[in-house]
């Protein structure tokens, strides 16, 4: 199948599309919200020493007075700036215990609440490699569930074959002897070939008996060749030099496939094939849900084989 036949068989961005984008997309937006957010908890908040014996000073200039006594108890850098972590006391240079931040963009900080400034300035980058390692353990943590999940439908499915081989073959526990009467019992000494072949029957035995692999292969046949056809009738009503679709019964023109679906079905009586629903089926499908989950545990498991062995045929037809 080539790019141009399976983008046909897909169709446009229709409903479904569109549906999938919003499931998708929208929330690993809001998911991405919480990488940025270091940078603004644990960003750099301006501050100096908090003056010594004034309750209400602030990192904001409240006036002269205020201004005089900050440059006579921080001490100022060569670039004019005030010292961060350093105070004047009795005319001694000392490392002060008690900030003031500038509130003019951040009002509150994890590093202003906790006081990350200076000696445990350290902290702050320390909080940042610690919130990005948890991203990576979370990263390596999903991985491991997935395989383990993956080892968990093997683990199931190898149970199921192992149970449905002992009661195909009238074993009543897994350390029974076989009865010659169910099985081969002269297969060791069987050609290869002939081996292969008995083990092929026992395993369409399973799959027919037990898996009931083939029970609507039929059905489904019939339902996606009609599916196709009903594809490919909606396709030709695309006038490529309008680039719209003409309904072949009005003319009417429409933007997109999901437009004239909408009209077909409304104003032609159409019906489309995934519609239709076996209302006429009686059957129990609590009691098939064992035979289902084993039908997708053998596609996933044989479509798993075929990405190992390189076999793209097979993964298209999975």
């Amino acid at each position: 199948m080539d790019y141009d036949s399976l983008v046909r068989k897909l169709g446009t961005f229709g409903p479904y599309q569109k549906r999938l984008l919003f499931v998708v997309f929208f929330p690993v937006i809001f998911n991405s919200f919480g990488t940025p957010v270091s940078v603004f908890l644990l960003g750099d908040h301006l501050h100096r020493c908090k003056l010594p014996n004034l309750e209400n000073d602030s990192y904001t200039v409240q006036g002269q007075y205020h201004e005089d006594l900050i440059n006579a108890t921080v001490p100022i850098l060569p670039d004019g700036s005030y010292d961060k972590c350093k105070i004047i006391v009795n005319g001694t240079l000392e490392p002060c215990s008690e900030w003031v931040y500038d509130e003019s963009i951040f009002a509150n900080t994890v590093s202003s609440q906790f006081n990350l400034v200076c000696d445990n300035a350290y902290l702050n980058s320390l909080g940042i490699s610690t919130y990005f390692f948890g991203h990576l353990f979370a990263t390596i943590l999903g991985l491991l569930a997935d395989i383990a999940h993956y080892s968990f439908m093997e683990d199931c499915l190898d149970s199921y074959i192992v149970g449905v081989c002992m009661h195909l073959l009238d074993l009543p526990d897994i350390d029974a002897i076989l009865v010659p009467s169910t099985y081969q019992p002269l297969f060791n000494i069987l050609p290869e070939e002939q081996q292969l072949n008995y083990i092929a029957k026992i395993a369409k035995d399973i799959l027919d008996k037990y898996i009931k692999i083939t029970d609507e292969v039929l059905f489904i046949s019939e339902r996606t060749a009609a599916l196709d056809t009903q594809t490919r009738q909606l396709q030709d009503m695309y006038d490529t030099r309008q680039q719209k679709y003409l309904c072949e019964a009005c003319t009417k023109k429409f933007k997109t496939i999901g437009g004239l679906q909408r009209h077909l079905r409304k104003e032609h009586d159409w019906v489309f094939m995934e519609e239709v629903t076996n209302s006429s089926s009686k059957k129990d499908h609590i009691a098939l849900y064992r035979p289902s989950f084993m039908k997708c545990s053998l596609l996933l498991q044989d479509t798993n084989d075929a990405y190992k062995m390189g076999d793209g045929e097979r993964l298209i037809r999975n």
